[in-house]
Parts: C-alpha cells; sequence; structure tokens
C-alpha cells in the first residue's frame, strides 16, 4: 500500500484519489474534481510567473456555478471542524467520511456523538419506503439525523448515491455498518425511533446492526410519535399485538423476505399499514450485545407480553441505566427472569419507570444501586401486577420490603402518575405511599445503624472549648448524612388519558393536567417525620385531617417544601402559631423554596408574624391563602337570649298554675299575662320560663359541639344514633353491674349475720376459760373477714349507682324549641283564657276546661334533618375566613428572592430605610400578588410600582418582576397567554 502523501489541491494526506498529471512523468494524487483544478491553476501560475488574483477576475454571471472560496477545509482548525460535526447528523458525517480523507480524519475524530433516526413511515412514494438516516435535507426535516448547515458537495451526493437502496431490507445493517468502520471515534449515539413502522422487523434490525458497534459507551434511544398524516397509509392498531417474535415468524422463507423489500405493502394494492413499534425482548436482546455500553437511555413501547428486560443483564460494565415507558402505552408484563438483572454488578444508577421495575427485579440490582429514581408510580393500584410464567403475585407490599437490600442507596426519587382514578379515591392512593415510606423509614433505620459511631471525646478535654464544640457539630452533621437522601414529588400531573383502538394517536396531549391527590393523615405525617434523609417533600391533599403538621420539624434535611390542600375538598388542617415557629426554627437554615397553600385560618397574622422570619436561608416563598367558610359556635349567653325570645315567642311558662289551682286561676293568670304583652309592658321572664331555658341549654350544648366539629347534618344525625345505641348498650351494661352489686351486697350481709351467730356460739362454749379458745379465735376471724367483704361490696355498689347516675339516656329537646316562629305554640291557651274573660257566656265552658298536657321533649337521635339543620341556624353562625393584610417588612426573612401571594387581603410595603442600617429585603427581585377584590389589587399594583421606581433610583428592595391582580383574573390572563 502507498505510503501517504499530501494532497496538491487541500494539503491533506492521502493515500487513494483521482490522478493528476502535471507533465510527463509528473502524476500527483488529488483527493477529488475540485482539489485537481485548484492544483492545476497553481501550477500554471507557477509556470508562467504570475500569480492570477481573483480581485483581476471579471464577475461572474449570478446563474454560473458559485466561485470557489479562497481558503478550503483543509485551512480549518480542529475546534471549527469539531463544531462543524457536532451539528451533523449520522448521515453527514457518513456521507462526509465517503467524500474526502480530509473529512474523514478531522470531522469524524471531531464527532464522538452523533444522532440516526429510525423511520420508515415518511416517504415520497408508498412503493420505496424510505429510510430517514439516509433522507436528503431538502425534504424539510431538520432534525439530528439528517439536517446539515450547507449543502453537500456533489461528491458526498455520489457516495450517498452509492449506499445501497433504502428500500432494501439490508439497507439499515449496511448504513450502521459502514458508520462503524469509518467512524471509530463515535462513543456516543443518539437514536430516535417513531411509535409506527411499516415494516415488522425494520427496528430490530437497526438493532442488531447497533450491536456490531463495539465503540460505543453511551447509547440514548427516543420515542417519537408517529406523523399523523401520511400519504398512502392507513394506521391500524391490531388487538393481537404483533410483537417482533410474530414478525419474525412471518419474514421466514423466500416470501418474506420479498414483503419486506417491498415495503409491507397490502396484498390488494391498496395502502401501506402502519403496525406499532415494539421494543421488544429480541430488541432488549440485541442492546444487551453491546458489552462496551456504560450508559444506557431507552424510551420506548415495550412488549405487553413480554418485556425481556433480562437481555440487558450481559452488559457488565452498565453503570447507569434508565428505562421509561413510552406515554399511552399499556402496562408491560413481569416475568421472574428479570431477576436475572443482578448480574448488573457494576450498575450504580437506574431511573426506570415503576410499572417496568417488578419488585423482584428491584431486590434483584438492589445491593448495587446508590441512586434510584421510579418515576410515575401508580399509587392507585396500577403498579401491582402478577409475573406470567411463576404466577407470583407483587405489590406496593413488595416494593417497600425491596429496599431492605439497598444499604449502599444514596438518593432515592419517587414521582406519582396515575391515569385510571375513576374507582380508586385519596385513601387508596396514601395506603400505596405508606407502603414505599415504610420501607424507606427501615432502610434509613438500617444505615444509621451501620454508620461507625464517632470517636470519643478524651475526657481531659474542656467541654466549653471551641474545638470540641466545632467537632461535636462536625460529628452530628456527619452522622445526619450517613441516611439515604430522599426526594418525593408526591403532587405530580396525572397522565393524559389512553388512546382508543383505532384512533391513530398515540395520547391526547391536549388533556388538561391535574394533580394527584392524597388524603391528610395523622399516620402519613407521621411516616413522612420518620424519613430523617427527607430533602424535597411536595405533596398535594384534597380531603382528610391532621393536627401533626408539626412533626414535620423533624426534618432537618428539608431544602424544598410545598404542602398544597384542594380548596374544593375537605382538608381540615391545623396549623397553630407555635407548631409554625417550631417548624421554621428546625427548617430554617437549610429550606430555600417553601410552597404553603393551606386553608386560611392556618395563615393568620399571629402564624406568619413570628415564623417566616426564622427561615434565614428561605429564598422562594409562595404562600395561597385559601378563603373558607367556617362555623363559629355561639356564646353561651349568646345562645340563651336566643332562647328566651324564643320562649316569650311561644308564652312558655303563661299557663304554668299553681299546685292545686284551679283551671280559671290559671286561665286569668294567662289572660293578665297576654294583656301586659299586648300593652307593651316590658316584665321580667318569669322563674317557669328560665326553668324551661335552663332545661333546653343543656341538650343544645351538645348539639353545638356536633355542629362545630363536623359541618355535614347527615353526620351529626348519624353520630347522634351510634351515640345513642352506645347509650342505650352501656345503661344496659350498668344496670346489670348495680343488680350484680346487690347481689353481691346482700349475700355478705347474710355471710356476716352468720358468722356473727357461729363466733357467739364459740364464745359461750369457751365460758371463763383463762387459755384462748382456738375455734372462738377461728370464729372472730371470720366474722372479720365477712365484715371486709360487705364493705367491699357496699363500696362496689355505690360505684355502680354513681356509674348508673351518670349513665343518663340521650339528651332530650323541649318541644317549644323545635316550633318555628311563624308557628303559635301556648298562644291559642292563652287567647282562649282571654276571650273566657272577655266574655264568660260565650267561652267559659273552654275556659273552664283543663289545658291539654303540653308534647313531651324528644330525644336528640329522634329529629329529622330539616329539624336539625333548623337548630344548626341556631347554635351557630358562619364566618367567612380569609388572609390577613401581609406585612412585607415585619414578616419576610432578610435573604427572600421571590415572593408569591394569593388569597390575602392586602400588600403592606417595608418600611424606608434607616440612615446607617442594613436596607430592607436587599435580594427581593420578583413579587407576585393576587388578591380577592379589584381595590385591593389597584392598591398593590401602585405600592409595588413605588417600589419598583425606588429600586431603580438606588432604594431596597429593586424589584425587577412584579404583578398585582385580582385573583380569577390571573387565570384569564395565563389562559389567554397560552393561547
Amino acid at each position: 500500500m502507498p505510503a501517504p502523501q499530501p494532497c496538491p489541491g487541500c494539503g491533506c494526506e492521502i493515500d487513494s484519489g483521482l490522478l493528476w498529471f502535471a507533465g510527463p512523468g509528473l502524476a500527483r494524487i488529488c483527493c477529488n474534481k475540485r482539489c485537481t483544478s485548484r492544483a492545476q491553476k497553481r501550477h500554471e501560475a507557477l509556470a508562467t510567473g504570475k500569480a492570477r488574483g481573483r480581485k483581476s477576475m471579471p464577475l461572474l454571471p449570478i446563474a454560473d456555478d458559485p466561485v470557489e472560496a479562497e481558503q478550503g477545509w483543509s485551512s480549518l482548525n480542529q475546534d471549527v471542524m469539531a463544531q462543524v460535526a457536532a451539528r451533523l447528523g449520522l448521515r453527514d458525517c457518513l456521507a462526509a467520511a465517503l467524500t474526502c480523507k480530509h473529512w474523514r480524519t478531522h470531522i469524524t475524530r471531531g464527532a464522538p456523538h452523533t444522532s440516526l433516526r429510525i423511520d420508515d413511515v415518511r416517504s415520497s412514494t408508498p412503493d420505496q419506503p424510505q429510510d430517514l438516516s439516509l433522507q436528503h435535507p431538502s425534504d424539510g426535516d431538520v432534525d439530528g439525523a439528517s439536517a446539515s448547515p450547507s449543502p453537500l458537495p456533489s461528491p458526498a451526493k455520489a457516495a450517498a448515491a452509492a449506499s445501497p437502496a433504502p428500500g432494501s431490507g439490508d439497507a439499515a445493517a449496511q448504513l450502521l455498518d459502514s458508520a462503524r468502520r469509518l467512524m471509530p471515534h463515535v462513543e456516543h449515539l443518539s437514536v430516535s425511533v417513531y411509535s409506527r413502522c411499516r415494516q415488522h422487523d425494520y427496528l430490530l434490525k437497526h438493532m442488531r446492526a447497533l450491536s456490531r458497534w463495539s465503540g460505543l459507551t453511551s447509547l440514548d434511544i427516543s420515542w417519537e410519535a408517529a406523523p399523523d398524516a401520511v400519504t398512502g397509509t392507513s394506521i391500524t392498531d391490531p388487538d393481537d399485538d404483533e410483537e417482533e417474535e410474530d414478525a419474525q415468524q412471518k419474514q421466514q422463507g423466500k416470501a418474506g423476505r420479498r414483503r419486506s423489500g417491498n415495503g409491507a405493502r397490502s396484498c390488494d394494492g391498496g395502502p401501506v399499514r402502519l403496525r406499532r413499534s415494539v421494543f421488544g425482548p429480541l430488541c432488549l436482546g440485541a442492546v444487551g450485545l453491546m458489552r462496551g455500553l456504560r450508559r444506557l437511555s431507552i424510551t420506548a413501547a415495550f412488549g405487553r407480553r413480554h418485556t425481556g428486560l433480562f437481555g440487558l443483564a450481559p452488559l457488565e460494565h452498565l453503570t447507569h441505566l434508565e428505562l421509561r415507558q413510552a406515554p399511552g402505552n399499556h402496562k408491560p408484563a413481569w416475568s421472574s427472569t428479570d431477576g436475572n438483572l443482578a448480574a448488573l454488578t457494576a450498575l450504580r444508577s437506574l431511573t426506570s419507570d415503576a410499572a417496568l421495575l417488578s419488585p423482584a427485579a428491584l431486590t434483584a440490582v438492589g445491593p448495587h444501586l446508590t441512586r434510584l429514581e421510579l418515576c410515575r408510580f401508580d399509587a392507585s393500584g396500577g403498579y401491582d401486577g402478577m409475573e406470567q410464567d411463576s404466577g407470583s403475585w407483587h405489590g406496593s407490599t413488595g416494593l417497600g420490603d425491596a429496599f431492605a437490600h439497598m444499604k449502599n442507596l444514596r438518593q432515592f426519587r419517587l414521582t406519582l402518575a396515575d391515569t385510571e382514578t375513576s374507582s380508586y379515591g385519596p385513601g387508596t392512593r396514601t395506603s400505596c405511599v405508606l407502603n414505599i415510606l415504610t420501607g424507606l423509614a427501615a432502610l434509613s433505620e438500617a444505615q444509621r445503624a451501620a454508620a461507625p459511631e464517632p470517636a470519643p471525646r478524651s475526657p481531659t478535654a474542656s467541654p466549653f472549648s471551641l474545638d470540641s464544640a466545632a467537632a461535636a457539630a462536625v460529628a452530628s452533621s456527619a452522622s445526619a448524612f450517613d441516611t439515604v437522601d430522599i426526594l418525593l414529588d408526591l403532587a405530580e400531573p396525572l397522565q393524559p388519558a389512553r388512546p382508543k383502538r383505532g384512533s391513530g394517536g398515540d395520547a391526547d396531549a391536549d388533556a388538561p393536567a391535574r394533580a394527584l391527590r392524597l388524603e391528610l393523615s395523622m399516620e402519613l405525617v407521621d411516616a413522612l417525620a420518620a424519613l430523617p434523609g427527607l430533602s424535597r417533600l411536595d405533596v398535594c391533599f384534597s380531603d382528610g385531617a391532621a393536627g401533626n403538621l408539626h412533626r414535620l420539624s423533624e426534618l432537618t434535611r428539608l431544602t424544598h417544601l410545598a404542602l398544597r390542600c384542594d380548596p374544593g375538598g375537605a382538608v381540615a388542617a391545623e396549623l397553630r402559631p407555635w407548631d409554625a415557629q417550631r417548624l421554621c426554627t428546625a427548617l430554617g437554615p437549610r429550606l430555600r423554596h417553601l410552597e404553603l397553600a393551606l386553608p386560611a385560618s392556618c395563615l393568620t397574622a399571629e402564624t406568619l408574624s413570628g415564623s417566616l422570619e426564622l427561615l434565614a436561608g428561605l429564598r422562594v416563598l409562595a404562600l395561597a391563602a385559601d378563603p373558607h367558610v367556617r362555623m363559629v359556635p355561639l356564646s353561651r349567653w349568646d345562645l340563651r337570649g336566643t332562647l328566651l325570645a324564643a320562649a316569650a315567642r311561644q308564652h312558655v311558662g303563661a299557663w304554668a298554675q299553681p299546685c292545686g289551682g284551679a283551671p280559671a286561676a290559671g286561665a286569668a293568670a294567662a289572660a293578665a299575662a297576654v294583656a301586659a304583652a299586648a300593652a307593651g309592658a316590658a316584665a321580667a321572664p318569669s322563674a317557669a320560663m328560665l326553668a324551661e331555658v335552663a332545661a333546653a341549654l343543656t341538650p343544645l350544648s351538645f348539639l353545638q359541639e356536633l355542629f362545630t366539629a363536623m359541618e355535614d347534618v347527615e353526620g351529626v344525625r348519624q353520630s347522634l344514633e351510634a351515640e345513642a345505641e352506645w347509650r342505650a348498650q352501656h345503661l344496659q351494661e350498668v344496670q346489670r353491674r348495680v343488680a350484680s352489686a346487690k347481689e353481691a351486697v346482700t349475700a355478705a350481709e347474710e355471710a356476716v349475720v352468720a358468722a356473727q351467730a357461729a363466733a357467739l356460739e364459740a364464745l359461750a362454749a369457751a365460758g371463763d376459760a383463762v387459755a384462748p379458745d382456738p375455734a372462738a379465735e377461728v370464729a372472730m376471724e371470720t366474722v372479720e373477714t365477712a365484715v371486709m367483704r360487705l364493705n367491699q361490696a357496699g363500696d362496689e355498689l355505690a360505684e355502680a349507682v354513681a356509674v348508673a347516675a351518670a349513665a343518663a339516656p340521650m339528651p332530650r329537646l323541649p318541644h317549644w324549641v323545635l316550633v318555628e316562629e311563624d308557628a303559635d305554640g301556648e298562644w291559642d291557651l292563652a287567647a282562649a283564657a282571654a276571650l273566657a274573660w272577655i266574655s264568660p257566656a260565650a267561652y267559659g265552658d273552654a275556659a273552664a276546661a283543663a289545658p291539654p298536657p303540653p308534647p313531651q321533649p324528644r330525644s336528640l337521635n329522634e329529629l329529622s334533618v330539616e329539624e336539625l339543620v333548623r337548630l344548626k341556624g341556631m347554635l351557630v353562625r358562619e364566618e367567612v375566613v380569609a388572609g390577613p393584610v401581609f406585612r412585607m417588612g415585619a414578616w419576610l426573612p432578610p435573604r427572600i428572592e421571590s415572593l408569591t401571594l394569593s388569597g390575602f387581603q392586602g400588600l403592606e410595603a417595608p418600611p424606608p430605610p434607616r440612615p446607617q442600617r442594613a436596607p430592607a429585603l436587599p435580594a427581593l427581585a420578583a413579587v407576585r400578588v393576587e388578591l380577592p377584590d379589584a381595590a385591593g389589587a389597584a392598591a398593590a399594583e401602585r405600592l409595588l410600582r413605588e417600589l419598583s421606581a425606588a429600586g431603580a433610583a438606588g432604594a431596597a428592595p429593586a424589584l425587577r418582576v412584579w404583578r398585582a391582580v385580582q385573583v380569577g383574573v390571573a387565570e384569564a390572563a395565563e389562559a389567554q397567554d397560552a393561547a
């Protein structure tokens, strides 16, 4: 083979090319025709002794060929060539390598990363499907596989034209084999695949060709949606799930190979069908043959019946693995062979969709991992599944148990995604998340126990010295970071709905994104507080209640905290001022981002005033006070006044007659009371009325407590029924206890009488003997024992009687409390007495008759829903709770950079800077405020405009971004901007 020699046209060293004769016996080798033309011009200039300058040459017409540049590609340095190569796809780099030795040396060497698109969908004609990796850039494709900064020269076109026909079955393999030989310096390859294809084995052939590329150390495979409209094609999605194994069987034989070469055209000459692209076990097995891979990322539609993850087991040098399911695809099936991933002993980082990895697979790779990220975990029960070959069932409980094998894990991240929310509530999601949190807590505890203990302090060292204090601080911080770093994004948007069969689309990209919501409970808060390594928490609640939010103060490594409550949900969150101060004191040094969307009762002025300034490291603050209506119970004095007014209106106690009095006397008294009321006399309430009101206060106070605790009237009615049932059962038990105690007392009394009689007989038999009689002593001891048992039985009886007295039945409500305002109660009786006094002859008999007995009081558990609603309006009142006026200067921490407020009544500016003092809020640059009314929004806008103008003049804060709008207007503006 001849030694390389410089090209006379461009100067690069070549060993083959076009032969050029400068003269007799002067044969030189040039790269191409252009280099030959340049060498001929230089030779003529040297022979004639006159340089041919381009400035003296006449201007050529525009229609002629472009003028050759003064400096060729050989004059460019290696950095420029590397930048050019970085913007070329695999096809362009390969064409450049086939065009010129200089390009092959510099461009391919400067391109350690290239890209390829696998696509047989788009083509010029239906008869010849075309590989986009060989497609000319003039078709409008501007992606990395075919875009180039300038048109290719004619030799490159010739080289591309000399390549195998793209419609042939081996075009993909030949293309990648050529690239593997001509581009040995490529280490990172990015492959993009369309979600639909014409040929069954088109993707598999590319993967098999890639498996022979031994120099690759990094491979990225991405999934793209197929074009919506392709000429001469029809999209089908068969129910039998055409996997690549079926495709291989269909491609067997000569006829199958001919069909593959013709591009899967239908037999009747109709349009070509587009099939679903599947990255099945054979493709994963082909990737597993690339033993040199250290990093692998696959986003694809894996097989529904067989995933084939065991095919990646031969990648013994793999350190980073990323597996993601393409959107709009079903959950793949698990297999017991996934446990073969234990052979990946070098794997340290794993990022995967949770549906792809069974608990058995995670258990297999867990001992080697230092970083694990589970994405799109279906917390509504969709993660649970069964291994198809073994029949073993796995769920979120097994996933939590898999963390016990990850002793070397140093970082874990979990994100939620849920596509099936109609039949699963927040409680189901919360229980699945609790299973994972339990496993993480056990792992953190095991890592903390396995961590080495700090070295003991010298006994001679003073505990107050600076060195010992610094050593103790370092030791405590080191022990705090021995556990796994945990990031929980539990409020991820829900995935779009799955596509319908035959629709042709892969997913509804325009579906609105909703936040996944959990149920707030004390168990969930306790489970979160048990994770000492939790550094990021983002969660949204739709219902539930918890009063232990202060336990989050135990998470001292938190840098990002976002707690959101659904405004339309029934979330009973409680955050008292003392709890907020405790929380901010613990999280202050490390917390950088705080986002709270809580009921306005949790973000009061008392809560915010002494808490936010404790967050010394906070940079971003977002507060949303959700205005809500709460039920406030009336005071006992106000309730008594309401009852007195109702009793006076119903004339309660006006018909009460003295003992032994005649009905006529009662009628006269009632008539006198009616006449006094008609005359407008303001008389004090009678004793009978006060007694009736006092009797009604006790059951109404009981109802008031229930209405305050639960706002649902139906829930109150059910609670009353349950309380009545419990009291009835308890009363029966107490009565049985009293009866048993009485029987015990009776038996003890009889035993005492018998013992006393026996003792008297023993004493009489002993007579006046000086020596003690043993029988008499035994008899006396028996008497003492019987008396002691009698006393004990008496105490038990007294206790049982006291319990029976306390175990009263359900409270009863007087009838007049339930009478509506426009109804007449005892007014009819008083009117009858008044008429009898006016006209005794006409109404004397009616007045002389005894009044009917009043209705009996009703038990609370017998009240209807309508009556409970009426009583609720009497016992409680509605109060609108909104956020206070936010005081920027008094409440914000000094290093805050961004502030977002919503639901507050107004905004108060920080005070002006004082002389010789640091300015207030020097780092604040962005403020966004949403206020409930237009007037408050306008006032806040003026205030922020003044702050911005003052910041431009040199004062602090120097606002760069600010906005103040009314609640509801902001959403409309954002929707308009998005449109």
